[in-house]
C-alpha cells in the first residue's frame, strides 16, 4: 500500500479552519473556544501565523492540549516572500498529525494572502485545495469571522464574500459573526438577519457567537475572558450561572464548524 493509500484509509480529519484578513475581531478567540469544546485527546492546533501574537497563543493552547500537540506555521520563505506551495505545505503537514480534530488559526497578514492567492493565483483555487484535501483525508471547514467594531464591519464582510466566492463550490464557508465585539444588546443579531435578507449569506452559512442576553453583566464578561486568556479553566467559569449562560452560547455554534 502506498503511504498516501495509507493516509486516506486510516487517518479522516477534521480541519476546522478560522480566517480573517484584519486583525482584533476575535478570530483567535473563537479558535479557542473552538478547542475548548472538543476532546482535549482528538485536538490539535495549528497556528498559521508569523507574528509574535502566535507564540502567546502557543503557550495558552499548550496549557490545554500540551505543546506537542500545538503547532506554528509559516507560509513565507527567508526572504520573507509567499510561495503558494508553502499553504499547500501547511495542509500536508496537518496530515501527518495523530489527531483526528485540527483547529487552523490563520493569522490576519497570512488570511489576507490567501485571498489574494484564490483571486490571482491560477494554482491556488477552490478546485485545488479541494484536490489536496481530499487525498489527504480532510473534511474541511472554512469560518470567516466577523466583528461589530464600526471601522471592522464592511472589510470583515467583503472578505467574506471574495473567500465565498472562490470556496464555496467545494467546501462549507461559514459567517461567524462574534458577539463580544458588539456594543450592544441585539446588534448582532440584527446584522445577521440584514445580511440574509441582502442574500450576502446564506441562512445556514451565518452564526452568532457568543450571544450575551445582557451587556450589563461585566461578571460573565470577566470570567468568560479569563477562559479566553488561559488564566482560568472552562468548568471552574462554569460555576458562575450567568458565565455559564454565556458560555454555552460561545461553544454550542463552534460544535459544528
Amino acid at each position: 500500500m502506498s503511504k498516501k493509500e495509507n493516509v486516506k484509509e486510516n487517518v479522516k480529519k477534521s480541519v476546522s479552519v478560522f480566517l480573517q484578513a484584519k486583525g482584533g475581531v476575535g478570530k483567535s478567540f473563537l479558535g479557542y473556544f473552538k478547542m475548548l469544546g472538543s476532546d482535549p485527546q482528538k485536538v490539535a492546533v495549528v497556528l498559521l501565523d508569523s507574528s509574535q501574537k502566535a507564540n502567546q497563543n502557543m503557550t495558552r493552547h499548550a496549557k490545554v492540549l500540551g505543546e506537542q500537540n500545538v503547532k506554528v506555521a509559516d507560509i513565507y520563505n527567508a526572504a520573507s516572500e509567499y510561495k503558494k506551495s508553502h499553504f499547500f505545505q501547511v495542509f500536508e503537514d496537518i496530515a501527518a498529525l495523530t489527531s483526528e480534530v485540527v483547529i487552523l488559526d490563520v493569522g490576519a497578514p497570512e488570511s489576507n494572502v490567501l485571498r489574494e492567492a484564490l483571486q490571482h493565483d491560477e494554482e491556488v483555487t477552490g478546485e485545488n485545495l479541494y484536490y489536496i484535501t481530499e487525498e489527504l483525508g480532510m473534511d474541511v471547514i472554512f469560518n470567516v469571522v466577523v466583528s461589530g467594531a464600526d471601522d471592522n464591519v464592511n472589510e470583515n464582510i467583503d472578505y467574506f464574500a471574495a473567500v465565498n466566492d472562490h470556496l464555496k463550490a467545494f467546501f462549507p464557508v461559514n459567517m461567524l459573526i462574534n458577539d463580544v465585539t458588539f456594543k450592544a444588546d441585539g446588534e448582532s443579531e440584527r446584522m445577521r438577519k440584514e445580511l440574509v435578507e441582502d442574500g450576502l449569506v446564506t441562512e445556514d452559512q451565518v452564526r452568532v457567537v457568543g450571544k450575551s442576553g445582557s451587556r450589563n453583566n461585566d461578571n460573565a464578561y470577566l470570567e468568560v475572558m479569563a477562559v479566553a486568556n488561559g488564566d482560568k479553566s472552562l468548568d471552574d467559569a462554569k460555576k458562575n450561572m450567568s458565565a455559564r449562560i454565556r458560555l454555552r452560547n460561545i461553544l454550542e455554534p463552534l460544535a459544528s464548524v
